[in-house]
């Protein structure tokens, strides 16, 4: 059980780490899209403020087009004419300008500071569900794991040594034929077996916290996905 236990540990621990590198990888890929997001928000903002004086001043520019003559060459009278406004929308083939004037509005309004800041906080909160602090606690599991597994190889490793004096010791001591020599190779063997018996409790709560562990690491990082998830 324990070998079963602790190999399947090992490749856990491995495939955790290679998830938590890659999520390391992908913050800061995000953090430095986070940076051009802010950037390109403060620009937006500080340009549509001029993007609304223009806006709002294109009603009185209208009325400045239509109030301009200019001749009309499509018309059979020469002496006729229309307005630089009429000439624009007439050669416009896709909008007027007051289309146009509509279609700038809004776009402006799907960039209100308030949709802007939403934005903005919705990105933080992206890179908050995925912060260094719940990963790192992620990696602190995994090396505690790591170091429940090399435990648990010394004491196995201790425990076979000691099977193997206490049966090299024994065939001595049968082959001797000296009582004394039995008798004291028996104390000995009952305290060895005492102390293996404690390194097999032990080794049982080994196996016990690191499939906890393993458990726990597992919950972790799909918490960090299902946040990822989430945003999405």
């Amino acid at each position: 059980m324990y070998q079963s236990v602790r190999e399947d540990t090992q490749l856990q621990i491995s495939g955790w780490n290679a998830v938590l590198r890659n999520c390391h990888g992908i913050i800061g890929v995000y953090e430095k899209h986070q940076q051009h997001f802010s950037r390109v928000l403060e620009i937006f903002q500080s340009s549509r403020t001029h993007y609304l004086q223009l806006v709002n001043s294109f009603p009185e520019q209208v009325k400045l087009l239509q109030q301009l003559p200019v001749p009309a060459k499509t018309t059979l009278s020469p002496s006729s004419s229309s307005s630089l406004y009429d000439w624009i929308s007439t050669h416009d083939e896709k909008n007027s300008l007051v289309d146009l004037c509509s279609e700038c509005e809004k776009a402006l309004a799907q960039g209100e500071d308030g949709q802007m800041a939403s934005a903005l906080e919705t990105s933080r909160k992206l890179l908050s569900s995925c912060s260094l602090e719940r990963l790192a606690i992620a990696e602190e599991d995994e090396e505690g794991g790591g170091r429940e597994v090399v435990r648990a190889a010394e004491l196995s490793q201790l425990q076979i040594r000691m099977m193997e004096n206490i049966h090299s010791t024994s065939q001595r001591a049968m082959r001797s034929g000296d009582g004394g020599t039995v008798a004291d190779l028996t104390v000995s063997h009952h305290r060895s077996l005492q102390l293996m018996n404690q390194q097999k409790r032990e080794l049982e709560e080994l196996v016990r916290a690191t499939e906890t562990r393993k458990t726990r690491i597992t919950q972790r990082i799909h918490q960090v996905r299902g946040g990822e998830r989430e945003r999405d």
